[in-house]
């Protein structure tokens, strides 16, 4: 809806870089889903984000405009807390050199 905000949508802005050129790009997010990560149970995100950007703003616009400028860019990922995240694989990996252990004391 024209005008209102959505408290799944955002618009988010950073730097970008490609073939050496940095330029500041926004892209429309849509929020998937909050909650916790049912296998590791820690805190996750998932989100979407779209934009366009255009080839030639990153000095690739060679063959324009027999080729097209305007790239559309779609992600969709899934995050988890990143401190829970990072406890979680020092675990696994004290878990895992203990399994060597005693493997190798075998």
């Amino acid at each position: 809806m024209e005008g209102s905000v959505l408290p799944d949508r955002l618009k988010v802005t950073g730097d970008l870089s490609v073939h050496g050129v940095t330029r500041s790009v926004t892209l429309d997010v849509t929020i998937n889903k909050v909650g916790t990560n049912p296998r590791l149970r820690l805190p996750a995100v998932g989100f979407e984000a779209a934009g366009t950007l255009k080839r030639s703003d990153f000095d690739l616009g060679k063959f324009v405009p027999q080729v097209s400028d305007e790239i559309t860019l779609h992600i969709t990922c899934r995050a988890n807390e990143a401190k829970g995240y990072a406890a979680y694989l020092k675990a696994d990996a004290r878990e895992a050199a203990a399994a060597a252990r005693k493997t190798a004391k075998k």
